[in-house]
């Protein structure tokens, strides 16, 4: 993402985020990024969108 702009930047990221299943692309991301640890409770309250984006 270096060779954008900071407008261009802005407006891609506020385009994926309006997507329908941000949530769970976010969630999918940080359960395949598993270099640091999660509890498993955290886990699920991201999965139950207790936290919401």
């Amino acid at each position: 993402m270096k060779k954008y702009k900071k407008l261009a930047l802005y407006s891609l990221v506020s385009s994926i985020l309006k997507l329908s299943d941000i949530e769970n692309i976010v969630y999918e991301l940080i359960i395949s990024d598993r270099r640091y640890k999660i509890a498993n409770e955290d886990l699920e309250a991201i999965k139950s969108n207790a936290f919401k984006i």
